[in-house]
């Protein structure tokens, strides 16, 4: 197992060891000048920015709906029982 999780690094690392060289390698051979590729750059990071926010709103709310439907099912459920079982505890 150790052995594996051996190659998991060493294979992590050589991902992100190639993801600086290229990303290095367009740099250098982006068609536009610094400034304009900063620019993109920015503008590619705000637009990363926002989406990432509006899916994290999405995904709160609808585990929100989700928490409340099964909320609801639960005690459903659960008021069923004791009528059920009016010799219960309660």
């Amino acid at each position: 197992m150790s052995r594996d999780s051996s190659c998991l690094g060493e294979m992590l690392i050589g991902f992100i060891a190639g993801a600086f060289v290229g990303a290095g390698v367009a740099l250098l051979f982006a068609p536009y000048s610094g400034s304009e590729t900063r620019g993109k750059i920015k503008g590619l990071a705000t637009d990363v920015s926002t989406k990432s926010a509006d899916l994290y709103g999405e995904a709160r709310d609808k585990f929100e709906n989700f928490k409340d439907d099964v909320t609801k099912i639960v005690d459903e459920k659960i008021a069923k029982l004791h009528i059920k079982h009016p010799k219960s505890s309660e």
